[in-house]
């Protein structure tokens, strides 16, 4: 068959299904993706009812799923305790758990075994809790084996098993696992013996000390020849002293935007949190080159700081084909699986399993990673910044704004008038957006030098892993500022002899500078103060911005002074009457030696 007339059957089926389980109170409408979506279940064969909470026997669960081509609703709500594993036999079944009535149905003991040797396959589970799977006949909540294929298991929650909460092994194929919660369980899931083509998407692993998931073709590291494993959108979380993901003997897998993290853990076995067999590998379990897979690795997110470690294990440089999944960024997607996985209303089990993840370091984090602004302006005046506000963190931001400010200093507080906004689209991880902003100087501002201050989500729309690094901020100069640029006199002249000083007056700001005076000094150093001895001044008519004023003018060495090395300083508004941006540039020393 085609895949596009696969996938067409697929949705009639998916609509047949929910118009069908309409009157049981299914509402619970589910698009199923990967290599297992294609199945329609149980979709146009026989309703049959799940009348009592027994083990076996009439109007039980196990009695509903001893034949095949039957969607099987249930009428009650409650605990059913099982003896042994249920076999489901026969192939097109779906259980719908979310068919039952407060409190939803729960397997407890034993789960449910799936084998192609019995026939199985085209079966979707969904909206049942597996809990404590130990009887000895069924040590895993879910088993699919033995050539089972079209399998969806979505929006289950298994805990407390045994052995695995969910092995698919011995040659299954196309199986999605989705919206699950897999907890509570020292061997989580065994993807092993020859499976292939199997998508997990948008799963909770918690509480697990090993095999989130654990995968390989055989003990021989027999080379996959199809795609084995699907991974995207999962939260993998807390594997205390084991290991998080483990890729090894044969395989070929994509992992893809993944959220892993065992904060208990000691530093070393949070480094465990997605491995792959390759050449090069460190892990002792690594070092027989029959132990290597094939492993695309892109996107996973480590929120114990591991950064791009955690994907630098892979070996594929692109992913193998697989049946595409709506799938986002790994922070993203681990804050929609934490709201909808497993079954709803949570149960207390689930509900303190949830209770223990924290992705409180899986946020945005909005920052202005450049600005640029003038460097000096005039009162009044209109002027443009330019910023990039960029998401350094790595889960996408919405909308946000970003706000000039003008300032006294480079710290933003209330006291800082506001220029202008703009908004900010919404950013991918690692994304920036640039504009330029048109901001005025406030009008009544003293010359001085101030500050432009930009920051990123200034109204606190967003919640971000880092407050505190919001701030840009550029200096820029407000009024005059006027410099000595230039200052010539003789290399040596004698005490009491008259000499001509030549200087340029600069105005380097951005206002017109006011008529000034420029005195002149002896000095013994190259620095004016109130000891040094006046020589003469000269007028220096209004500047306006960029303009300069050149003159001589004749000076008098003192009298009586000493052989040495001396410095006539020129000092711009010499009697201080022009307010300035910076008053702490008016002088410039010339060096005299006086023989």
């Amino acid at each position: 068959m085609r895949e596009s007339s696969k996938k067409v059957l697929s949705l009639i089926f998916g609509s047949l299904f929910i118009a069908l389980l309409s009157g049981y109170g299914w509402d619970h409408a589910v698009a199923y993706e990967g290599f297992g979506a294609t199945t329609p279940g149980g979709s146009g064969g026989e309703v049959v009812h799940v009348t009592n909470l027994d083990d076996s026997g009439p109007g039980s669960l196990r009695d509903a799923l001893s034949e095949g081509n039957r969607t099987v609703v249930f009428d009650v709500g409650g605990e059913i305790l099982l003896s042994s594993a249920i076999r489901v036999t026969g192939a097109f079944i779906t259980i719908d758990g979310f068919s039952a009535p407060s409190p939803g149905i729960t397997l407890r003991g034993a789960g449910l075994s799936l084998f192609g040797t019995n026939g199985a396959h085209d079966i979707i589970i969904q909206g049942i809790r597996i809990r404590d799977a130990s009887a000895l006949s069924s040590t895993d909540g879910i088993t699919i084996a033995y050539g089972a294929y079209n399998i969806v298991v979505d929006h289950v929650s298994i805990a407390g098993s045994i052995d695995g909460n969910i092995d698919i092994t011995f040659d299954s194929h196309d199986v999605t696992v989705s919206w699950s919660i897999l907890a509570g369980s020292g061997k989580n899931m065994l993807i092993k013996y020859n499976p292939s083509r199997v998508t997990l998407h948008h799963n909770i692993f918690t509480e697990n000390l090993t095999r989130s998931p654990e995968v390989r073709i055989d003990q021989a590291g027999t080379p996959a020849t199809d795609t084995t494993l699907d991974m995207r959108n999962n939260l993998i979380w807390d594997w205390d002293n084991g290991y998080g993901t483990f890729v090894w003997y044969g395989p070929q897998v994509n992992i893809v935007n993944n959220v892993y993290s065992s904060p208990g853990s000691l530093a070393t076995d949070r480094e465990e949190a997605l491995i792959v067999c390759k050449a090069g590998s460190k892990q002792s379990a690594c070092q027989d080159p029959l132990s290597y897979a094939q492993a695309y690795l892109d996107g996973n997110f480590s929120a114990d700081g591991l950064g791009v470690k955690i994907n630098s294990g892979g070996n594929a440089s692109t992913p193998f084909p697989a049946p595409p999944v709506d799938a986002e960024d790994a922070c993203s997607a681990a804050n929609k699986v934490l709201a909808d996985a497993g079954v709803r209303p949570l149960d207390l089990a689930d509900q303190q399993y949830l209770s223990l993840i924290s992705l409180s370091t899986c946020v945005a984090d909005l920052w202005v990673s450049s600005l640029s602004a003038p460097g000096s302006a005039k009162v009044g005046s209109v002027i443009s910044v330019t910023d990039s506000t960029k998401n350094a963190g790595p889960a996408p931001t919405g909308p946000s704004i970003t706000s000039f400010y003008f300032s006294t200093n480079n710290t933003y507080g209330p006291g800082d008038t506001l220029l202008n906004s703009r908004t900010v689209p919404a950013l991918d991880p690692g994304e920036r957006n640039s504009a330029s902003t048109s901001v005025t100087v406030p009008m009544g501002t003293p010359a001085g030098t101030y500050f432009i201050l930009a920051v990123a989500d200034a109204n606190n729309d967003m919640t971000e892993s880092n407050e505190s690094n919001n701030l840009n901020y550029r200096s820029i100069a407000i009024g005059p500022d006027l410099i000595v640029s230039a200052l010539s006199a003789p290399r040596t002249a004698g005490a009491g002899s008259s000499i001509s000083v030549s200087d340029t007056i600069k105005n380097q700001g951005a206002d017109t500078a006011a008529a000034s005076t420029t005195k002149f000094y002896h000095s013994t150093n190259r620095t004016y103060n109130s000891g040094d001895v006046f020589l003469g001044s000269r007028m220096v008519p209004s500047l306006a911005p960029g303009a300069t004023s050149p003159g001589s003018t004749p000076v008098n060495i003192p009298s009586g002074i000493k052989a040495g090395t001396y410095y006539i300083i020129a000092v711009a508004d010499g009697d201080g009457v022009v307010p300035e941006s910076t008053e702490s540039n008016n002088t410039k020393p010339k060096a005299i030696g006086i023989p």
